[in-house]
């Protein structure tokens, strides 16, 4: 980043914008500032290193139904609508039903997995899942 900075010539990106524009800032200062920043932004983004960042969620053990699926994301919709259009009593009634409807779904997705592992009757499964729901 040292030869980067070292290698601008300094006075061009500040005085040749600056007295062209002289007429619109009598005070070339805020202007001076933007022009360092943009510069000192630009060094930082080509020499240091970071790391890209990606938009996926982080994956919970286990699938879920295909009508849990479709619930969230229906709920996932109608709280998008609901911060757009937050005094529409429609939407939060809506909204309420279906996180009702994802609740009662979730708790049956549970129970049904509780069953099946109890039903395997393998004790190896039982104690991974007790130990997955004690932390």
């Amino acid at each position: 980043m040292i030869i980067y900075l070292l290698g601008l010539i300094w006075w061009l990106p500040v005085v040749v914008p600056v007295y062209h524009h002289y007429h619109l800032h009598p005070h070339p200062c805020p202007y001076l500032l933007n022009t360092f920043m943009s510069v000192l932004y630009t060094a930082i983004d080509k020499n240091v290193p970071h790391r890209k960042c990606t938009r996926s969620r982080p994956r919970h053990f286990g699938h879920s139904s295909r009508a849990l699926s479709k619930c969230t994301a229906k709920k996932r919709r109608l709280w998008h609508y609901l911060k757009c259009n937050p005094y529409d009593s429609r939407a939060h009634a809506d909204y309420h039903h279906c996180v009702q409807q994802w609740r009662r779904l979730v708790k049956q997705q549970q129970a049904s997995t509780e069953e099946h592992i109890i039903e395997a009757n393998n004790l190896g499964a039982f104690y991974n899942f007790v130990n997955k729901h004690q932390k």
